[in-house]
């Protein structure tokens, strides 16, 4: 198994990090507000569990794919 380790960018009004699973609840509510989705891809709002789907697959992308 590789390991690998998404790395973190910063500046000095935004900070992107890997997902952790403490960030379903958060990121949870986001996708559940119909304000917010509509901008978009999907358009529409998700639940929690696809949520969850959604975070597994990109943690595991970033792995299969080598990135980080």
């Amino acid at each position: 198994m590789t390991t690998f380790e998404v790395p973190t960018l910063s500046t000095k009004r935004l900070r992107l990090r890997a997902f952790r699973a403490s960030d379903l609840d958060a990121y949870a509510a986001m996708q559940a507000n119909p304000e917010v989705m509509r901008y978009m891809v999907m358009g529409r709002t998700s639940t929690p569990a696809e949520v969850w789907r959604t975070m597994l697959m990109s943690v595991g992308s970033w792995a299969l794919r080598g990135y980080g």
